[in-house]
């Protein structure tokens, strides 16, 4: 081999080890999974973020469909913020679709009350109840 070819060889080899060892760097991720009902029914569709009380971590997100999520985040804290969206009644489409609104109370999402404590250990299965009244 010559001299270029060794040292893109090389290049290469060394390039792939530090890919390889990227995935063990990172922040602990264990899987996150629950339900979502509104008013005593699963929550069809939606969408669920989980966000960080300190300023370790990051949020992370799922979709919710039949009242189910799964995820996976980093062990701690979280506000978790609910959202579901529905065309409004009477809309009319602009061109640019029919206008949805979100139908979850703020209470449950910008305004959010509700928490989530992940374990490193054990079952990180989360139960949240909504209402609209």
């Amino acid at each position: 081999m010559n001299v270029v070819l060794k040292v893109r060889v090389l290049v290469l080899f060394l390039s792939m080890a530090a890919l390889a060892g990227c995935g063990g760097s990172g922040p602990k991720m264990m899987k996150v999974t629950g339900t979502a009902t509104f008013d005593e029914s699963p929550l069809a569709e939606g969408s669920i973020t989980f966000r960080p009380t300190s300023a370790e971590g990051r949020p992370e997100g799922a979709t919710i469909k039949g009242g189910k999520f799964e995820l996976e985040v980093s062990p701690g804290a979280y506000k978790v913020e609910i959202s579901a969206s529905r065309p409004v009644v009477g809309g009319k489409d602009t061109g640019m679709g029919v206008p949805v609104e979100n139908y979850i109370p703020a209470r449950y999402n910008s305004k959010t009350e509700l928490t989530a404590d992940v374990k490193t250990s054990g079952p990180n299965d989360f139960k949240f109840e909504m209402r609209s009244k």
